[in-house]
């Protein structure tokens, strides 16, 4: 998938890159994601059925059950 990822980046943008800052930027990614749905998580009344999904998804992230790239 990450081949494929770069070679849609290098269409798209025409940016030379190397498979590590494509991964990097995956990475970044993700946990920028965490990040905002952490902040969601304190928004939430907590022990609704959205504070439940959302403590579910930080969970499957920290263990790391969602692909990154």
């Amino acid at each position: 998938m990450l081949s494929n990822f770069k070679t849609w980046f290098l269409e798209a943008y025409e940016w030379p890159t190397t498979d590590e800052e494509l991964e990097m930027g995956c990475n970044y990614r993700r946990a920028f994601m965490e990040e905002l749905i952490a902040i969601g998580l304190v928004t939430l009344p907590k022990h609704s059925k959205d504070w439940y999904a959302v403590k579910a998804y930080i969970a499957m992230n920290e263990h790391g059950l969602f692909p990154t790239c």
